[in-house]
């Protein structure tokens, strides 16, 4: 590859990095993951979800798939530290 091909493999890999970036920002993970991301059991976070009104809601993509999104989770969770 010479230079002229660098020059446009460097935006274009810049591009798809920032757009990997922004994906992983709102992964969707199942309530296992997401307790799991949170440092917590499973049953600890269906019963944040039911109390605490501030909690990310879940979302049902299935009738048998619940999933949590992962920014959501992660604004909350930095949410908490910094109040307590």
């Amino acid at each position: 590859m010479g230079p002229s091909g660098l020059v446009f493999a460097v935006p274009v890999l810049l591009f798809f990095l920032d757009r990997t970036m922004q994906t992983q920002a709102t992964k969707s993970l199942r309530p296992s993951q997401a307790a799991a991301f949170l440092g917590i059991a499973v049953p600890t976070l269906w019963r944040w979800l039911k109390e605490r009104p501030d909690f990310p809601r879940s979302r049902k993509i299935g009738p048998r798939c619940t999933v949590f999104d992962s920014g959501e989770l992660a604004q909350w969770r930095d949410s908490q530290t910094k109040q307590g």
